[in-house]
């Protein structure tokens, strides 16, 4: 189960239209997510994925939309989210068609918690794998529990600072302008009144990492390494 823990933190979308199979899949997905979304029809999973997901399960054969056009519909939204067909029969166009659309799996009716959790073991598998971003000299900063790493020692970081790494991670070789960080910083715009705060927090920053994070574009913000 620890393995599994991940998915507690997950959003997933789960489409089907027999009401019986929906409550019993439900029940289990309960054991693994926090965050779990149910539609009994294509119309109701459109309507649901105006949101964005990290997981969805969908029946193939749906009222409205089957679930090879809802995929496509979030797959056109996100490529990020983790999709997999449930369905009565193996077509082999159905499968080459949820293939296209980057379905992880395609599980046959009726779903044996065997397989299901299978198939949850490899979604935790890929965020694991996603939740880690490595930087610098060996450091490792994971995403899920908001940490610094180097050589399997914690770095203490504060809340602010930790902002401001995630900043400087998802903006490589990027210029990073002063409103953007007072804004994700401080909800400000105010770059002259907060300026002073953010040199003395990247000063701080630096002590801690003993790492080049960013170099100073003068006057307008930094560019991150």
């Amino acid at each position: 189960m620890n393995n599994l823990s991940i998915l507690k933190t997950k959003k997933v979308l789960y489409v089907e239209d027999d009401a019986v199979i929906r409550e019993s899949i439900f029940a289990v997905l309960k054991v693994f997510f926090n965050d779990i979304t149910l539609a009994k029809d294509g119309k109701e999973a459109m309507d649901a994925i105006v949101d964005n997901f990290d997981i969805a399960i969908l029946d193939i054969n749906l009222p409205f939309y089957n679930g090879l056009e809802i995929a496509k519909a979030l797959r056109d939204r996100d490529d990020k989210c983790l999709i997999f067909i449930i369905s009565s029969y193996q077509e082999t166009n159905n499968l080459r068609e949820a293939m296209k659309l980057g379905a992880i799996d395609f599980l046959p009716k009726p779903i044996k918690f065997d397989e299901l959790k299978n198939v949850l073991e490899d979604c935790a598998k890929r965020f694991k794998g996603k939740d880690k971003i490595y930087f610098g000299d060996n450091f490792i900063y994971d995403k899920q529990l908001k940490t610094v790493f180097k050589n399997n020692d914690e770095i203490k970081l504060t809340k602010n600072e930790i902002v401001f790494l995630e900043l400087i991670l998802s903006n490589k070789k990027q210029l990073m302008y002063y409103e953007i960080i007072t804004q994700e910083l401080f909800q400000s715009e105010n770059s002259d009144t907060n300026l002073a705060s953010i040199k003395n927090m990247l000063l701080r920053m630096r002590k801690k990492l003993n790492t080049p994070l960013v170099e100073s574009v003068s006057g307008v913000g930094y560019r991150a390494l």
